[in-house]
């Protein structure tokens, strides 16, 4: 915000990006952490390179990313893939 720069990620045709989840970095202290389909994408939030993609044994559906479920939902979206 404070400089106006915009970073565009492009994730490929049929591919659609949800809500991001940002993680802690491996030894950062709470103080710096607030500074800051194949699978999941995780973006480096400060760089916004790439930084590991996770394949996924079947398809995510659209809104189902950032949700806690139980058990028996998780279970009956994999009856489904």
């Amino acid at each position: 915000l404070d400089t106006g720069d915009l970073a565009v990620r492009e994730f490929g045709a049929g591919r659609f990006c949800g809500e991001p989840t940002f993680l802690p970095a491996a030894g950062a202290s709470e103080e710096e952490e607030e500074e800051e389909d194949e699978g999941h994408v995780v973006v480096d939030a400060r760089s916004m390179e790439v930084a590991a993609t996770v394949a996924l044994p079947c398809r995510v559906p659209y809104g189902f990313h950032g949700v806690f479920v139980t058990r028996e939902q998780l279970a009956a979206q994999r009856t489904a893939c």
